[in-house]
């Protein structure tokens, strides 16, 4: 991938495409083929063993036993990785931490989500490097990767009690799911006390300037994108999956650019989570708007865009859609994205 370099040295791991379940299969796929051929080797060796023992010498019998046991739990493993591979594919493509805590109803219904629209490589290119100023692309996956690890993250969840565990700890009466939905507001409520709105025109003297989720914390600055990032990572590091969250961007009711949140609810409705509004920690978050609902004027008439840290979808399957972008493209939040589908073939 042409930008890797970049991705050691925001995110210090390569930013996958897709469902990383193809990547663990093929290591698991890779174990497997050792294991066969170890098993191979000693089914040889036993085989030997048959042909030229004395039936009667002990030592021989003892490790012809020896060997087929070794066999047998070989083939365990065999099975298991196996067993994994397809539970891989079937129910659990997506690695997410703690995604298989979530029941099997939901974690299919999370995936359908996954696959249901076209995956995109997104890239933004808005950032500056060095004296000159000189601009460059980064897979937009980098910023919800960004900061996961990051101390700073982990103190704010600790402020707020935000981390999944914690919740679980205070109420063991809690599903998992339900646990996520207390995490995420004490977050969003931590983030909208801390971080004051702010033009990037203000902050960074650009029109269209994404942080690092780091960034928004040090300087409790940032708009839209910024606070929708640092959501989105400060959720991960707690540990909600990824599955359940997105940041988008598209077109509001109020004919505007903008970048958000949305997270899959434990009554598993999409809910959009305003990056621009401060709720109160206690709001559950099953009260908030759904995604789409035009009551609310900043939530979303039409999307361009989602990322999670495994995916990156787009929504340019319509001429309107496409039409609406490229209208906006030259003003502020459109202004330095380039979409790709996963032929490399330019979308907007």
């Amino acid at each position: 991938m042409a930008y890797s370099w970049l991705e050691n040295l925001f995110c210090k791991t390569p930013i996958l495409h897709a469902n990383s379940y193809e990547k663990a299969n093929m290591d698991l796929a890779s174990q497997i083929a050792e294991l066969q051929s170890e098993k191979a080797n000693l089914a040889r060796e036993m085989n030997s063993l048959l042909e030229s023992a004395d039936q009667s010498n002990q030592q021989s019998l003892k490790k012809i036993a020896d060997l087929e046991s070794k066999i047998s739990e070989l083939n365990t493993q065999i099975n298991a990785l196996n067993q994994q591979i397809n539970q891989n594919t079937q129910t659990n493509p997506l690695f997410s931490r703690n995604f298989n805590r979530l029941p099997e109803a939901t974690q299919k219904i999370a995936i359908s989500y996954m696959d249901k629209y076209p995956e995109a490589y997104v890239t933004y290119g808005g950032r500056y490097w060095g004296v000159g100023r000189s601009k460059y692309n980064l897979d937009v996956k980098a910023w919800c990767l960004e900061g996961q690890n990051d101390q700073a993250v982990n103190a704010l969840l600790n402020e707020c009690n935000g981390k999944v565990s914690k919740v679980i700890q205070e109420n063991p009466s809690l599903t998992f799911h339900q646990a996520c939905d207390i995490s995420i507001m004490r977050i969003k409520a931590k983030i909208g006390g801390m971080v004051t709105y702010a033009f990037d025109s203000q902050t960074w003297g650009s029109d269209e300037f994404w942080q690092f989720a780091s960034e928004t914390i040090s300087g409790k600055l940032g708009d839209c994108e910024d606070m929708a990032i640092l959501n989105f990572v400060a959720c991960r590091a707690a540990g909600v999956p990824g599955e359940l969250l997105r940041i988008v961007a598209g077109m509001t009711f109020t004919d505007e650019g903008h970048c958000s949140n949305t997270y899959l609810s434990s009554d598993l409705q999409w809910r959009h989570i305003n990056s621009t509004t401060n709720y109160p920690a206690s709001r559950d978050v099953k009260t908030l708007p759904l995604f789409g609902d035009s009551s609310e004027n900043l939530n979303f008439k039409n999307l361009w865009f989602a990322s999670t840290d495994n995916k990156t979808f787009h929504w340019f399957e319509t001429a309107s859609v496409k039409k609406e972008a490229l209208t906006i493209k030259e003003d502020m939040f459109l202004k330095f994205i380039e979409i790709f589908n996963m032929d490399g073939k330019r979308v907007v």
